[in-house]
């Protein structure tokens, strides 16, 4: 993880306004709750800036916040910048939910000055931030603290032959044995996937049993609206060694949720899955997304797949009041 406070360059929109339009443009910028939010101008504004990333989408953050979020809006719905939060001993913290990597300011264009304006606009009365941005989003001077953040992508728009042309050696070898060993198959039953990826991570990870209900209702959202599904390879005696959610968009593949047990990392189980992923969409104007990672060893194992690094910056700020520093100290009720 790369500690700066001047983040990469920019890139550009996939969607953008004539810049007259901004620049002659009254920005106003307002703080709405989220029952003040139009749900159909956010939506439609979403997928039009969202990179076909679903974490911004209204009915997401309501489950993944249990509709404990907020958003700095802009005229016309232009640019929205969601704040998700969450309240400890009365105090305000904005903090990113779970299975929400990228959220910060969406819109066309979302250059530095624009970004350090709606921040500007964030209000001072709170806690803590730490909140994920994507991947548009730059920032200059600032008084938050900026990490960034590690994410892959691959480009789908080769044939399948060109693409696995990218993979390493060792990763080719892998999916090869791999290939002979497993068949894919779609599981629709996403309490199935939720408890096997709990049998095989719940030791290492800790989350408990309302984290899973949690990521449960939001697969179970992204598979009714036609926006993800699960993939599993079964053995050769028709048994479940691997399982991965991937979310899905016009433009967008996402890695968003998956495990392997034993038995699937011996024989490469998750490279088989993301191999026949990656055929599947390929020769498409789209990308896969990896969601991560900042580990070294996951890093190189998607690396392995020819993707490149695409950042996005993580804004962290602390205010808390000395009484609650003290009590944090002094207890140990509440983490940073």
């Amino acid at each position: 993880m790369q500690l700066t406070n001047f983040p990469g360059s920019t890139i550009d929109s996939e969607f953008q306004l004539p810049l007259s339009r901004i620049e002659n443009s009254l920005l106003e910028i307002n703080l709405l709750s989220r029952d003040a939010i139009d749900k159909k101008r956010w939506d439609n504004h979403i997928i039009a800036y969202g990179l076909g990333m679903p974490y911004a989408r209204f009915e997401y953050l309501d489950i993944a916040t249990g509709k404990q979020w907020e958003a700095l809006v802009s005229n016309d719905y232009q640019y929205v910048y969601p704040l998700p939060f969450e309240y400890k001993l009365g105090l305000k913290f904005y903090a990113q939910p779970m299975l929400c990597q990228q959220l910060g300011l969406i819109g066309p264009e979302p250059n530095e000055q624009l970004h350090s304006t709606f921040l500007n606009q964030i209000p001072s009365n709170y806690g803590s931030y730490n909140l994920k941005c994507n991947e548009k989003n730059t920032l200059g001077s600032t008084t938050f603290l900026i990490e960034h953040r590690t994410n892959f992508v691959l480009d789908l728009n080769l044939d399948y032959s060109a693409l696995s042309q990218k993979f390493s050696k060792s990763l080719r070898k892998r999916i090869r044995q791999s290939t002979a060993y497993y068949q894919l198959q779609i599981v629709q039953d996403i309490d199935m996937v939720v408890t096997f990826y709990q049998n095989e991570m719940e030791k290492r990870l800790r989350l408990g049993s309302e984290k899973y209900e949690l990521i449960a209702n939001i697969l179970q959202w992204l598979q009714s609206k036609k926006l993800g599904i699960c993939y599993a390879a079964f053995n050769k005696n028709n048994q479940i060694e691997a399982m991965l959610f991937v979310g899905e968009s016009s433009k967008r593949i996402i890695n968003l949720f998956g495990a392997s047990n034993n038995e699937g990392r011996n024989n490469f189980a998750m490279h088989f899955i993301l191999n026949e992923v990656i055929k599947k969409f390929s020769d498409r104007d789209m990308i896969f997304d990896f969601e991560g990672s900042d580990i070294p060893g996951v890093s190189s194992f998607y690396q392995s797949f020819g993707s490149t690094n695409r950042s996005y910056p993580q804004l962290i700020k602390e205010q808390l009041p000395f009484w609650f520093k003290m009590l944090r100290s002094i207890n140990g009720i509440l983490k940073r």
